[in-house]
C-alpha cells in the first residue's frame, strides 16, 4: 500500500464505494437499453443524467460522456462533434462518473447497433483488453506504468490504437478524491491496491472513425454486471 497516493477521508467506508460501483454498473445498463438509432447524443446524454438522477445520483463528479460514431474516437477532455445521431450500423459508449451517497462511482462500455464486424470487435477487444490487464495486475502486481505500457503494445497486437491521452486511470474514493490524489494511473509506479482505482482502455481503428472504450475499478471482485 502506498498511503500518500491511495488516501481516503477518516470517515471512508468500503462499502459505500462497493455500492457506487454496482448502481453505476445498473445505471449504464440501463441507459445503453433505451439507446437507439436516430437518437442525437444531446439526447441521449440528456436521458443518461435523467436515468442516473432516478437511481440516487445527487451530483456528477465529471462530465456524463455519450459518445457516438465519429465522436468515440475523441478523448475525455474534446468536446464531441455537434449533430451527431446514432445510425443503423453503429457504436457507442458511455463514461459516467455520478456520485451516489458521496462516494464516486466511474464505469464505460461501448456497444453496438447493427452488424459492423469492426465496430462489434473493436467494443469486444476494449473489455477483453481490460480483463487482460486486470489479471496482470491481480496475479503479478504490476505498476500503474507497467499495466499501461502492456495496454499500449496488446492494443496495437490487436490491430488497435490506443489513446492514452484522457484515459490513463485515476484514483477513486468517497467525493472528491482529488482532495487526496490529483494523479494519475499510468504514471503510478507502485502496485495499485485493489478498489481505489480506475482502469481506463480508448481503442480507436487505425483507419476508420470510430472508436471504443471500457473502464471499470481494479478489483479482484469479478464485474456481475457487465464482463
Amino acid at each position: 500500500m502506498h498511503p500518500e497516493f491511495e488516501k481516503v477521508s477518516q470517515t471512508f467506508e468500503p462499502a459505500k464505494l462497493d455500492d457506487a460501483r454496482r448502481l453505476s454498473w445498473e445505471s449504464l445498463l440501463a441507459i445503453a437499453r433505451q439507446i437507439r438509432p436516430g437518437m442525437l447524443e444531446t439526447q441521449a446524454r440528456a436521458l443518461a443524467e435523467e436515468t442516473l438522477r432516478a437511481k440516487g445520483a445527487e451530483r456528477f463528479w465529471h462530465k456524463t460522456h455519450v459518445r457516438f460514431g465519429v465522436n468515440t474516437r475523441r478523448t475525455f477532455s474534446e468536446m464531441s462533434l455537434p449533430g451527431v445521431r446514432l445510425q443503423d450500423k453503429d457504436i457507442f459508449f458511455l463514461d459516467l462518473g455520478p456520485v451516489f451517497h458521496g462516494y464516486e462511482g466511474d464505469v464505460g462500455a461501448a456497444f453496438t447497433v447493427g452488424e459492423d464486424p469492426d465496430m462489434v470487435r473493436c467494443a469486444a477487444d476494449a473489455r477483453h483488453l481490460f480483463q487482460q490487464i486486470q489479471v496482470r495486475w491481480a496475479e503479478q502486481g504490476w505498476s500503474g506504468k507497467r499495466l499501461y505500457d502492456f495496454a499500449q503494445t496488446a492494443a496495437r497486437d490487436m490491430g488497435w490504437e490506443f489513446a492514452l491521452d484522457g484515459a490513463s486511470g485515476h484514483r477513486i474514493a468517497d467525493f472528491p478524491h482529488v482532495l487526496y490524489h490529483k494523479g494519475n494511473l499510468v504514471s503510478f509506479a507502485g502496485t495499485p491496491i485493489s478498489d481505489r482505482w480506475i482502469l481506463e482502455v480508448h481503442l480507436r481503428h487505425p483507419k476508420r472513425m470510430f472508436g471504443a472504450f471500457y473502464e471499470d475499478t481494479l478489483t479482484r471482485q469479478p464485474n456481475p454486471w457487465l464482463g
